[in-house]
């Protein structure tokens, strides 16, 4: 197959979207300004300490130069000893609370994140610049964090992630199908199987992913939809797979690698509501995409005071980097209101 990706590059945050060609959304990239010191991207190498061995767990804790702790799987042969310094690279992010889990490496960093992101794409693609705020971004990435998604045909797909697994449910309501019981719900199953497996990788979900089939199912059926799922991942991922056909209860389980964390993690927090960082850069992109638009208007963002804490705290370089490019028409500041405002004075 192939691609276009199209790509937000702001003063403190790089977004990008790859679509396939019927303009789907198949894959999400972000990095941020603060990233280094609390989220380490996929692929990058770090300076580490080992903090503690943990042979029964099968490797050693280590914090990162950059301030993150992480874990690191050893063999059985491999000594080291607490304090040893070392190079590691990001082989799965941090993720609902768990470390990031590094291995070790003689290479420093390569490229950027956008540069490890974009060589771990699949497919050929061609590539799109996209101006602040844009839509079809804004859209895809809206379309990660929803509960449900629209079924090709009718129907809808919901997804729900718990802490032990990603819960995926078919819903036939709005569906229009003349055809008997068994053909009208393997066409239901297998639009199902193919929607889940994009939508595993837009929302990077890893672990285990289990799809609550329609009945009825025959077992020809079933290796159907399982191969449906199959087909579809491997197309836009090179992520590995382990996918069991629908047991007689009509669910079929699907174990994914782990390698980026997933978007939700980076957008909700655990009562479900935007976390301080998500309010902070969702503000920043609007404020930039005002200031594009308006090339001599002066510009206020008023954050709520959490959100500019965590903005002074972890951003310290905001008002300078916005600086660099709008000058000093753009001010940041706060306020005891629980949403963010962009205005002019």
């Amino acid at each position: 197959m192939s691609a276009r990706v199209r790509i937000e590059t702001l003063r403190l945050e790089t977004r990008a979207v790859a679509f396939d060609r019927n303009d789907a959304a198949i894959a999400l990239f972000v990095s941020r300004a603060s990233d280094a010191r609390l989220h380490p991207d996929l692929g990058s190498v770090h300076e580490a300490r080992v903090t503690a061995l943990a042979r029964d767990q099968g490797g050693a804790f280590v914090k990162l130069d950059s301030g993150p702790d992480a874990f690191l799987r050893l063999n059985e042969t491999e000594k080291l000893v607490e304090g040893a310094r070392l190079m590691v690279r990001i082989a799965a992010e941090a993720r609902n609370g768990k470390r990031a889990r590094v291995e070790r490496t003689d290479a420093s960093t390569e490229g950027d994140a956008l540069g490890r992101w974009l060589a771990r794409l699949p497919f050929p693609f061609s590539r799109e610049d996209a101006k602040p705020g844009d839509t079809e971004i804004s859209f895809a990435f809206e379309e990660a964090l929803g509960a449900s998604v629209a079924l090709p045909g009718g129907g809808t797909l919901h997804i729900e992630r718990a802490r032990a697994l990603t819960a995926a449910d078919v819903d036939s309501a709005g569906r229009v199908d003349k055809s008997g019981p068994a053909a009208r719900a393997q066409a239901l199953n297998l639009a199902a199987a193919r929607m889940l497996a994009r939508q595993a990788s837009l929302r990077r979900l890893g672990g285990l992913v289990v799809l609550d089939c329609v009945a009825p199912i025959s077992k020809t059926g079933g290796e159907a939809i399982r191969e449906a799922f199959i087909t579809a991942f491997s197309a836009i991922t090179r992520r590995q797979s382990r996918v069991i056909a629908p047991s007689t209860f009509g669910l079929m389980e699907a174990s994914l690698a782990w390698a980026e964390a997933p978007v939700m993690d980076r957008w909700r927090g655990d009562d479900h509501q935007p976390t301080d960082e998500a309010i902070v850069y969702d503000a920043l992109r609007e404020l930039e995409r005002r200031a594009s638009e308006s090339t001599m208007a002066r510009l206020t963002l008023a954050l709520p005071d959490a959100a500019h804490r965590w903005m002074k705290t972890h951003i310290p370089e905001a008002d300078a980097k916005l600086g660099e490019k709008y000058g000093a028409r753009l001010m940041l500041t706060s306020h005891d209101a629980a949403t963010a405002a962009v205005k002019e004075p």
